[in-house]
């Protein structure tokens, strides 16, 4: 049975693309699409939209603005944003964290697999996605795929390790750690720093780096060590209680700190290879000091001394820190709050409306794609045509290889131009649903390159499980009649991956 069942497990394409002269036929397209492939130069190019230029506090602060979104958004369904307030270097290291995980040793990527005891399709993780017939024409792609809001539904255990700058958890409180389990023996509580490699048993270590900016946090035994983030800069601002001490060395110099009322330290430079030290209560904090720079890799570890020493898992604390992907959600997390805002008024809703849809418990994927180069980049689509099931998403996508192709209302395939910096925006299925059509949800699709690889990254923004989708009422009437079904997001999405598989389009079924 495993053996006829082995075509729903494709091989990692990254693999294919090192060892093959020609791709495995389940990633050839039919002869009759062939010809399809290469796409059309746009007459007119897809505008762009400059966030910057674009207020909800006035009604039309920038006409010429508005009038490009709506332009671009009846037009294609998408837009290419820039004014987006994302540094070109924050973008360029995003997109780097992404290369630096794709390029890891497959057994350390295959740690974040998606696939269960190695057989069953999950829908987050590392891997391909699913294969739901053996006559599926199949992505030329590898993806790694995760929830990154809201915070109660990640999964901490596929946030990758490495690359270090993936994963910043940067602070944590130990008030969960009993201190005093065995009050005859002294007890400590040490914050550690390694270099790579990690320590094999620290698999809830978090990365720390100092010279990036970070918060650095942890009580127990009475005393309490912090350290407060700043961007582009060293561990800045400090606070120790419980009669605690701070000292930070560099270069035989001590760097001293300013005292506050209360016992507390406060406002202190750690640099070069500073040593933090808080004493207080029996408990006791620290840092190992790396010659010529400050913490880099933290793992956090409990020493019952002379009990064996214990990882402590962070889960039970509290993750406040950051990194490079999280940094990079929040900020799309508010051009797509002011961009919704900007849509619901286009056709006439409130400007809340669409952003009231994504509350508190909507769910935000983020899938980093890696389309390997491909030996026959005329018979291998890296991503076939499709749409998103969303309700918007933003793509940072490659700018040194195109790809992305877009249909148009002729049905011709249009190469997307690349934008050095620019975030490309596309409305999703559930957006066409909610206004009624207005607002159409663009097919689109990835090609191969013959000599160069092609890295995105997707933020994917879906409403909460339960909440139902349908067309606004405002926007439905004897003109406009209801063009689609109501139905929900647990529902639609139920066999999303099946429907694509099959080169369907998943809001085919809701239309009326």
């Amino acid at each position: 049975m495993a053996s006829e069942q082995q075509w729903k497990i494709p091989p990692i394409v990254q693999e294919l693309a090192a060892d093959v002269q020609t791709p495995p036929s389940q990633y050839v397209v039919g002869e009759q699409d062939r010809p399809d492939l290469v796409g059309a130069v746009m007459s007119e190019p897809i505008p762009l939209v400059d966030l910057s230029r674009l207020s909800v506090a006035s009604d039309d602060p920038y006409p010429d603005e508005v009038t490009k979104l709506r332009s671009a958004l009846q037009s294609w369904g998408l837009f290419l944003a820039v004014g987006h307030g994302m540094e070109p270097s924050f973008l360029a290291e995003t997109m780097n964290v992404t290369k630096g995980f794709f390029k890891l040793p497959m057994e350390e990527k295959q740690k974040y697999s998606n696939r269960v005891n190695g057989r069953e399709f999950k829908l987050e993780g590392y891997g391909n996605d699913i294969v739901v017939s053996e006559n599926q024409t199949l992505d030329w792609c590898d993806r790694f795929y995760i929830i990154v809001e809201p915070e109660s539904q990640k999964v901490h255990s596929l946030w990758p390790m490495q690359p270090p700058t993936f994963r910043y958890i940067c602070a944590f409180n130990l008030d969960h750690v009993d201190l005093h389990r065995n009050s005859s023996r002294t007890n400590k509580v040490s914050i550690e720093a390694w270099q790579e490699p990690w320590p094999p048993a620290t698999r809830w270590a978090s990365g720390l780096a100092a010279e990036a900016g970070c918060v650095l946090a942890g009580r127990g035994g009475g005393g309490e060590v912090g350290s407060r983030r700043r961007r582009g800069g060293g561990l800045t601002t400090a606070a120790l209680g419980g009669g605690g001490e701070l000292r930070a060395r560099g270069g035989g110099e001590e760097v001293g700190s300013r005292r506050r009322s209360g016992g507390r330290l406060t406002t202190t430079a750690l640099g070069g290879g500073g040593e933090l030290w808080a004493h207080g209560g029996g408990g006791e904090a620290g840092s190992r000091r790396r010659p010529g720079g400050g913490l880099t890799t933290t793992a956090l570890v409990l020493s019952a001394s002379p009990l064996p020493r214990h990882v402590v898992s962070l889960t039970d604390g509290e993750e406040v820190g950051s990194n490079t992907l999280r940094e990079f959600t929040a900020r799309c997390r508010e051009i797509v709050t002011l961009i919704l805002a900007n849509m619901a008024k286009l056709v006439g809703l409130h400007e809340r409306y669409f952003v009231d849809m994504l509350d508190k418990e909507g769910v935000t994927y983020a899938r980093l794609n890696y389309y390997p180069h491909c030996p026959k980049p005329d018979r291998v689509f890296g991503m076939k045509a499709h749409s998103d099931a969303t309700v918007i998403t933003v793509v940072l996508v490659d700018d040194t290889v195109s790809g992305l192709q877009v249909q148009g209302g002729d049905g011709v395939w249009y190469d997307v131009p690349i934008v050095p910096n620019a975030l490309l925006v596309n409305v999703g299925d559930v957006m066409e649903i909610m206004s009624n059509g207005l607002l159409k949800s663009p097919v689109h699709r990835v090609v191969t390159n013959l000599e160069r690889e092609r890295l995105s990254v997707v933020m994917f923004y879906s409403m909460e499980p339960e909440k139902e989708i349908e067309p606004a009422p405002e926007l439905v009437d004897e003109e406009r009649p209801r063009r689609y079904r109501k139905t929900n997001t647990k529902d639609y999405i139920a066999d999303l991956f099946e429907t694509l598989a099959r080169g369907a389009r998943a809001i085919d079924r809701v239309k009326i």
